[in-house]
């Protein structure tokens, strides 16, 4: 009797399913972490331009009360509001030195601006 060697058609069969099945679940992986990083890469940009635009309206010399809008680098969009604050009566009778504003900034983008993040601060305005 001639003893065989080598691996027989269904051995090489169930090799290469095994390695098929791998090779599904890696590239399913790397499409995910792929996603994942650009959507936490998004979100840190959009951090960045809503903390920058932020910057820009506490260096104004002069707030004004109003909304503002434009665009930004891509897909990214930023709207500004910015009105008067009211302290609230809890905090007890004292005197204000400046008037205090209320800004929020949005940062939106994709699809139909699906995605945003917003600041909000206190700024103080010209004294009184």
């Amino acid at each position: 009797m001639i003893s065989q060697r080598g691996f027989s058609l269904l051995e090489v069969l169930v090799a290469f399913a095994i390695l098929a099945a791998t090779l599904g679940v890696l590239m399913s992986i790397f499409s995910l972490s792929t996603r994942s990083y650009q959507s936490a890469h998004n979100r840190q940009l959009a951090l960045t331009l809503a903390q920058s635009k932020l910057a820009e309206l506490a260096a104004q010399p002069r707030l004004n009360p109003g909304s503002d809008s434009g665009r930004l680098e891509g897909s990214f969009r930023w709207t500004s509001r910015v009105r008067p604050y009211t302290v609230p009566e809890a905090f007890g009778p004292f005197e204000l030195k400046a008037l205090p504003f209320e800004a929020r900034v949005t940062v939106s983008w994709g699809d139909k601006d699906s995605q945003q993040v917003s600041l909000d601060t206190l700024l103080l305005g010209r004294p009184l």
